[in-house]
């Protein structure tokens, strides 16, 4: 093992990209707790660059597309902790759903066609998807604790669901 990260402060949730040459991973830096960068870090080079961030405000969650090129993230930059895309050398980042729910545990479909993820509002939190043009959001299952979303193929996704009073449908 060696570090790949810099700075004073901590980082969590690594995405790999799917030729293992890059890592996008958030860094919360220790001078501003309200603060989440979104960092990437090229493996051979060690070359580690910051793609988003903003003072008092915490982006997290990166997921690599997987063909390298687009890192969705999750910020709260606009009162929710909705879903942005921005390509991998930090250009052309925009905010791709307008949801008005706290998004997390996003995850690249093999084709990239969609993503999956956990929205939750009121206390509620669905599993769904978020087409990652237009930002579409579809609901594909109401309720529970979901967790830890994945693609097993194109069509099926793999979660962790709990509720004690909700079943799934």
């Amino acid at each position: 093992p060696r570090p790949v990260t810099i700075g004073d402060g901590y980082a969590e949730a690594a995405s790999l990209s799917a030729d293992g040459r890059i890592a996008a991973y958030a860094f919360y830096p220790a001078d501003d707790r309200r603060r989440g960068d979104i960092r990437v870090v090229d493996l051979s080079t060690g070359e580690d660059r910051r793609l988003s961030g903003t003072a008092g405000f915490t982006d997290h969650s990166p997921a690599i597309s997987p063909d390298g090129t687009t890192v969705a993230i999750v910020s709260e930059r606009s009162g929710w902790n909705e879903v942005h895309v921005i390509a991998v050398d930090g250009t052309g980042e925009r905010q791709l759903t307008h949801y008005d729910a706290d998004f997390s545990g996003l995850t690249w479909s093999p084709d990239a066609t969609r993503l999956v993820a956990v929205a939750t509002r009121a206390g509620r939190g669905d599993l769904v998807t978020v087409e990652p043009q237009s930002g579409e959001v579809a609901v594909l299952v109401e309720g529970g604790m979901w967790s830890s979303p994945g693609w097993a193929d194109d069509e099926t996704i793999v979660a962790g669901f709990e509720s004690h009073c909700l079943a799934p449908r």
